[in-house]
């Protein structure tokens, strides 16, 4: 999960209910690129089952939407 924990750090300071990152931006934050797998596979999104998903999901954070190679719209957990 390393290359993850700057992406779940980013997400423990969001305010709000609802967050919108396109995929520069989650690069970004990462500081390197994303796999491959995530701008082709819903799979890849999904909330829990994989480990990179635990660095939104630790946050409070899930997956509410994915336009591939767009964005990501995360929703804050209740």
């Amino acid at each position: 999960m390393g290359k993850y924990i700057p992406l779940q750090k980013y997400f423990e300071k969001c305010p709000g209910e609802t967050l919108k990152l396109t995929f520069e931006q989650i690069e970004r934050i990462l500081g390197d690129k994303l796999p491959m797998s995530a701008f082709k596979y819903p799979a890849w999104w999904a909330n829990g089952g994989h480990y990179f998903a635990d660095s939104w999901m630790a946050a409070g954070w899930r997956v509410d939407g994915v336009k591939f190679g767009e964005l990501v719209t995360f929703k804050k957990a209740k």
